[in-house]
Order: structure tokens, then C-alpha cells, then sequence
């Protein structure tokens, strides 16, 4: 523990140095380019204090006389809004934090202040936007102060203009809680007043404060949802108050913008554009249009998956219709008819030609389910493929999945997996987004999600709770089947919906009558459970794109 805290102190006098070495150039030119009347800065209520309350803001205008920090400021547009100031008292020490705004309708910046035991000013720091937009897709910076930052901005912004609906949130941050992965939107209310309780450490002042955030259970889309109150759980996360040693906006390199992409580490750049989200230049970045203009802000999924997925898909289905390769494909589907054991192949682009191996086995009689391919030294991979025989399931199975990723990672040529199942069909993994596949695979590697070798989902991951409900759905009769098999609809469905829904940058394409390939998107619909009384629930379907 005491190691953990002392690392801790280590990174945030990391944080404080980033941040004092980066901003000394905006000074000079903030106090030319002031755009309000600072006379009027510290107007106020004096009510806004009780009787025995010190009056902070008087002992800031009298610092600003002394100091005059308001012409050193990052934001030199907006007025603060003092009414929605949050005082939190410490035993040794008191922390305010002031939103601002110049338009009263979206937060323009926060001032942070702390005062000893006296009263007396001892840090002080602005941070606007801009300068919480540099921090949060800055992977090199630690992840809980960027949430915890991001959290702030959140809380004061829900506080003092009652918003609830957040966007742009990197896929690092607050797990668990996104309702929209793709564009990492959150939903966040009935915050709770900040506990005094909390730590204190190189000047920055935490405290804890607890919201709810949506997350309906029984993949219930958000329209669908009645928002009840088991719709929404209970999360308690850290109200920052940081001063560093000196002015604060973190400057140089090329921080991440929601507009343009950027963080340069897994997981802590922007998501795709939100169409629903408040432009840059009229409000903060992670701020959601409701209602939204220009799409929906309570949609679950973002892009159409079959639009993304068109392309992609028709060139694996290209590959394995090439004449040149028709003998090596018949004699796996041979195999995936009438062999025990599992038999792979690779396919690569010879330059002249597109060939393929022989395809082959593991000759293991103990492990008749696997096969390892190996890509010959000549050629560039384009895809593999493998059986399933009648002992195993027709559909890819879990490990077919990161396999799949872990192949795209080594050869830049890959376009994705086939499996050849006894039953005539063929299922391919389709790459659609190798950086967003390569995502997927550092968030919710297989170590951590997977049990039985990778095989399975671990149900404790959100991951694997996600692919098994819909699964054991189908499995249990919950689900309708609509193929006549339990299984294969299980495992087609729930892969549909987690590679949309986590935004894997994979689709699952199958098969049709004809033989051609084609994506699998994840459909909803109303469903009345069997023997329930008529219990109705919204059940989810894999189903072919047009």
C-alpha cells in the first residue's frame, strides 16, 4: 500500500511538472486579449456565505489586487458563476471550485483555489477547455487524474447547468459505465453532494462524490428502456481540486481532438466524431446535444455495420471463390464433412496468383479441435481457414476471434478467418478496422475475458456477461431460434451484438443459400417469453445485411 501511494505522489509530481513547464508562454498575451470587464469579476452575494463563513470570494478579489491573477488566466472570456461555486472544507485546509461561463449556457472554464487553515490563498489555477482536452486523451498522463479531472468538469457541469448526457469519452476511461461505446457516451445524474472526507497530497484536494449512471439491464436499448431505477447504478468516483506549483495549461505536441483523432496511446483517443456533440467552439468537447440535432443521442450503436462492413466482406468473399484455390477449398469442406479432427489452411497473394496450402492437421487424436496454421514464408497472407466438425460447434468459437486479431497484428496484408463448418456453412471474422480491432484486443484482452484456453467468454468480465446472456438466451428458450438450432443462433447473435456494441472493428459474415458471403448485423425486437404470462422483453437477433 505504501509503495502504491508513494507511486502515486511520483506520478502526479510528474502531472504538476507537465503542467507548469507548458503554459508560461500564454501569459503576456492572455491580459491584451481579455474579452470581459474584469471590475465586475468579483460581484457577489455576500449571502452566499453563512454568518461564520469566511466570504472566499472578497479574499480573492483582495489576492487578484495583490497578485493579479486574473489577467494570467487561460480563460479570459468567461464570468464566474458564483452561485454555483462548491466549497470543500478540509481539517487543514479548504478548496473552492468556480465554474465559469460567457454565454451562461455552456461551462467555459473551472478556477480551482485552495486556502490553509488561515485563510489565506495558497494555490491557485485555471483550466478551461481546451487545457482539460489536452489532459484527458493524453495516455501519458495517469489515468486517474484524467478521469478524475474529466469527472470534475462533469460533476460542475451538471451542477451548474443540469446536464446529463456526456460524449467523447476516451474507451480508457470510466469502463463499464459508457451506454455508447462507439462514440463513448455516458449518461450521469442525481449527484450527490461531495464528501468532506478525502485526501490531500502536493496540493491537489480529492473528494468523493457519488452519481448514478445508465446501464439497463437485458440489453434493453436505451428507447426501449423505461428507465426505472434498475436502470441506473451507483458509481462513486473523485472530485479533483489541483494546484500545482505555478499556472497550469498543458501546451506542446499534438494533443487528441474529437474532431480530428489523436491520444497516440490504446485507448485514450477521442472516439469517432459524435454527430450529437456541442461543436468545440460553442460549449466543452465532451458535451451532448439533447435532443440531438443531428442523429440520436440515445442510440446504442453508432454507423450502420452493414455499410461498414459491405466492402470488406466482399473482398474476403472474393478471395475464396478465386479459381486458383477451388481444389484446396472443396477438399476443406470434405473435411468439414467427414474428418474428426480439425484442418486448416492459409491463403496468400503469390503475386501472380492467389494460392493455397494443402490443408492440414494437427494428427493429434487427444486434441481433435484445434489446429495451428502456419503461413508459408512466400506470398502475402490474405486470410486462413479452418473446419469445425460435427463434434463442435458450426460457428467460430472465441478463440477463433482474438486469433483472428493477433494474425491481423503480425501480417499488415490480413483481411480476416473462415470457418468451414460441418454443415455446409462458412463463417468468416472480416476485419473492417484493424486500429480499432488492435483496441479491442489491449481493453479486453483474452487473458482476462476468456477461460477454458480462450475458448469460452469468462462471465465475469463485461465482455463475456454481454455475450453470454444473449447466448444462454437462445440456449434456454428465451430466445426464439429462427435456423432450428439453439446453439448456432446463440453463438451467431451474440457475436453480432458484442462486435457492434464494443465496436471491435470485426464483423462475423455468413454464408447465404447461394454460397456467397455476407455481414451479420445485430437486430432487436420485442419477444413475449414462453409459459411467462406474457412477459414481453427485447430479444436480439443475428441477421443478414440486404
Amino acid at each position: 500500500m505504501r509503495k502504491k501511494i508513494i507511486l502515486r505522489l511520483f506520478f502526479l509530481t510528474a502531472f504538476m511538472a507537465l503542467l507548469w513547464s507548458c503554459r508560461s508562454e500564454d501569459f503576456a498575451k492572455n491580459e491584451s486579449e481579455s474579452q470581459r470587464n474584469n471590475a465586475d469579476f468579483f460581484k457577489h452575494q455576500v449571502s452566499k456565505f453563512s454568518k461564520d463563513a469566511p466570504d472566499y470570494i472578497s479574499i480573492l478579489e483582495n489576492y487578484n489586487k495583490e497578485k493579479d491573477f486574473l489577467s494570467t488566466m487561460s480563460d479570459q472570456k468567461g464570468m464566474p458563476l458564483w452561485d454555483k461555486m462548491k466549497v470543500i472544507a478540509k481539517e487543514t485546509e479548504t478548496g473552492l471550485i468556480i465554474p465559469l461561463s460567457h454565454d451562461n449556457e455552456n461551462m467555459s472554464s473551472i478556477i480551482f483555489v485552495s486556502f490553509d487553515s488561515k485563510n489565506t490563498v495558497t494555490g491557485i489555477n485555471n483550466c478551461d477547455n481546451n487545457t482539460l482536452q489536452n489532459i484527458v486523451y493524453d495516455g501519458k498522463i495517469e489515468h486517474d487524474i484524467r478521469e478524475e479531472l474529466l469527472y470534475t468538469f462533469m460533476y460542475m457541469d451538471n451542477q451548474t447547468f443540469g446536464n446529463e448526457y456526456f460524449t467523447a469519452i476516451p474507451e480508457d476511461l470510466f469502463k463499464g459505465k459508457k451506454y455508447n461505446l462507439r462514440y463513448g457516451r455516458m449518461k450521469l445524474k442525481d449527484f450527490e453532494t461531495p464528501d468532506i472526507s478525502g485526501n490531500e497530497a502536493n496540493k491537489i484536494i480529492t473528494t468523493e462524490s457519488c452519481s448514478n449512471y445508465w446501464s439497463c439491464k437485458n440489453h434493453e436499448t436505451w428507447s426501449s428502456c423505461d428507465h426505472c431505477g434498475l436502470c441506473y447504478m451507483t458509481s462513486c468516483t473523485t472530485v479533483l481540486i489541483y494546484i500545482p506549483e505555478g499556472p497550469s495549461v498543458p501546451g506542446g505536441g499534438n494533443p487528441g481532438n474529437p474532431d480530428n483523432g489523436g491520444g497516440g496511446v490504446p485507448g485514450s483517443g477521442p472516439p469517432p466524431k459524435d454527430p450529437c456533440r456541442v461543436p468545440v467552439e460553442n460549449g466543452p468537447f465532451y458535451k451532448l446535444h439533447n435532443p440531438c440535432e443531428n442523429g440520436n443521442p440515445d442510440d446504442t450503436f453508432g454507423e450502420d455495420p452493414c455499410k461498414i462492413a459491405k466492402g470488406p466482406v466482399s473482398n474476403v468473399n472474393n478471395i475464396i471463390h478465386v479459381s486458383t484455390i477451388a481444389s484446396e477449398v472443396k477438399a476443406l469442406e470434405s473435411h468439414a464433412k467427414n474428418s474428426f479432427t480439425e484442418y486448416g489452411m492459409a491463403v496468400v497473394n503469390a503475386g501472380s496468383s492467389i494460392i493455397a496450402q494443402d490443408p492440414y492437421s494437427n494428427n493429434d487424436p487427444s486434441n481433435p479441435g484445434s489446429v495451428n496454421i502456419i503461413y508459408p514464408t512466400i506470398g502475402d497472407p490474405l486470410v486462413d481457414a479452418h473446419s469445425h466438425p460435427s463434434h463442435g460447434a458450426a460457428p467460430p468459437s472465441v478463440k477463433d476471434l482474438y486469433a483472428t486479431i493477433n494474425t491481423a497484428q503480425i501480417y499488415p496484408t490480413y483481411l480476416g478467418s473462415f470457418v468451414f463448418a460441418h454443415n455446409g456453412t462458412k463463417y468468416a471474422f472480416v476485419i473492417t478496422n484493424k486500429e480499432k480491432a488492435l483496441l479491442f484486443l489491449e481493453n479486453y484482452p483474452i487473458s482476462e475475458n476468456t477461460t477454458n484456453e480462450g475458448r469460452i467468454f469468462n462471465t465475469k468480465s463485461d465482455l463475456g456477461t454481454d455475450f453470454n446472456e444473449i447466448y444462454k438466451s437462445f440456449m434456454s428458450g428465451k430466445f426464439p431460434a429462427y435456423s432450428g438450432s439453439d446453439q448456432n443462433d446463440g453463438m451467431e447473435s451474440a457475436y453480432a451484438y458484442i462486435l457492434e456494441k464494443y465496436d471491435v472493428g470485426i464483423n462475423l459474415a455468413k454464408t447465404d443459400a447461394g454460397g456467397q458471403l455476407k455481414p451479420l448485423k445485430s437486430v432487436s425486437f420485442k419477444h413475449t417469453i414462453p409459459a411467462s404470462g406474457g412477459k414481453k422483453v427485447t430479444a436480439f437477433k443475428a441477421e443478414p445485411c440486404p
